[in-house]
């Protein structure tokens, strides 16, 4: 890929780049100059012949470095995040070593593999040759470390891929020169919009469960709709404002992890989602024998009705499973935002979730018949 076919696309952007490793002066670097760049090839190469780690790490560590996610006036510690930065590129950065994944009987084909995941925009090797880096534009730039850590539990779970969780969820993070001759672009790759959202837990958690949980989100709304009638998050009354909300939807039976989830929305420079989780399940925990106290008088005659409701035929829907490497090589497309797996249109043996679709969730069962009957005997019948 030349830096002419990548110019105003995702990757014609500006990122900081700096001498080596422990440079902290800022300097503008293009994005799409850099990973199309084979200036350090030759060093490259000679490092990637050095055996020795030790040796091949203190070599390294010596050639030009950029931080992928953002351009920042500087790297300098005595500066706070918010400091340092000037803007987002829009992109997280992963990175894959063969330590972590010695599992992976398929490691060293991931480069043909990762591109199936369609969040992924770039995919390249380390310097080194032994690593994989990767680029993902992601939703809301400012929620990196949400949006990292997300993504690596997703890698984890359906790939059995694990990444180094050292660098990748912070602004700040380096990414040495690497130049990949066959490095996998996609200027049209999919923006990861998940977010990971901390496990609370409560004291007592039966207290906090709602039994008209299939209305949660409605009534959250309807708490702070009323709120708001009285109340205002602003400046000076932010603590009373959270610890009220919270305590009013506790005695409307609204589960804690509902109203942690609304409450995310007064995220700002002094209340992190860290801060919010904190006051929510104090005041939960303060008002765990009024939970539930006053409910919605509206939605308990939802309840009963659907207390008697006969149970409907429709088909259980199966969160999809996991496939081992050799399996997920044969799939379509792979959307991390919503976890779908694909097939080509002429399986007939499964019908699609969404009517002529063939984008669906397999059951258990499913996945078994899929591989036992249709596995892919040529290459030509893999469709990426």
């Amino acid at each position: 890929m030349r830096y002419e076919d990548l110019k105003n696309t995702i990757f014609d952007v500006e990122v900081s780049g700096f001498k080596n490793c422990f440079d902290t002066e800022s300097k503008p670097v293009n994005l799409a100059i850099w990973l199309t760049s084979n200036k350090y090839e030759t060093k490259q190469n000679q490092i990637r012949a050095i055996t020795d780690k030790k040796e091949r790490d203190k070599i390294k560590i010596q050639l030009p470095t950029i931080t992928p996610s953002a351009l920042l006036k500087s790297r300098d510690n005595k500066l706070s995040d918010k400091d340092k930065l000037i803007s987002h590129s829009g992109f997280m950065q992963l990175d894959i070593d063969f330590k972590d994944n010695t599992h992976l009987s398929d490691y060293n084909k991931l480069l043909e593999t990762l591109p199936n995941i369609q969040n992924i925009a770039y995919c390249g090797q380390s310097v080194s040759g032994l690593g994989y880096f990767c680029l993902v534009p992601i939703a809301y730039p400012d929620k990196l470390n949400y949006h990292f850590q997300k993504f690596n539990e997703l890698m984890l779970t359906f790939f059995n891929i694990k990444l180094d969780t050292s660098k990748g969820s912070n602004i700040t993070d380096l990414r040495i020169y690497s130049y990949t001759q066959n490095a996998y672009f996609n200027i049209n790759a999919k923006p990861f919009s998940l977010l990971h959202s901390p496990t609370i837990k409560a004291i007592n958690k039966t207290a906090y469960k709602s039994n008209i949980s299939h209305f949660n989100n409605d009534k959250f709304k309807t708490v702070l709709d009323r709120h708001n009638e009285k109340n205002s998050f602003v400046e000076g009354n932010q603590n009373n404002y959270l610890k009220a909300l919270s305590s009013y939807c506790s005695v409307k039976g609204i589960d804690i992890n509902e109203t942690i989830n609304g409450c995310y929305q007064f995220e700002n420079e002094e209340y992190s989602m860290k801060r919010i989780n904190q006051i929510v399940t104090s005041v939960y925990n303060k008002c765990k024998n009024d939970f539930n106290s006053k409910p919605f008088a509206d939605l308990k005659s939802n309840t009963q009705t659907l207390a008697t409701k006969p149970k409907s035929n429709t088909i259980k829907k199966y969160k999809p499973l996991y496939l081992e490497p050799q399996r997920y090589k044969y799939l379509k497309k792979i959307d991390l935002n919503i976890v779908l797996f694909e097939r080509k249109q002429n399986a007939n043996n499964v019908e699609s979730a969404k009517g002529n679709s063939n984008t669906f969730y397999l059951t258990p069962q499913q996945i078994q018949n899929i591989w036992s009957e249709e596995q892919p005997t040529t290459n030509k019948d893999l469709i990426f």
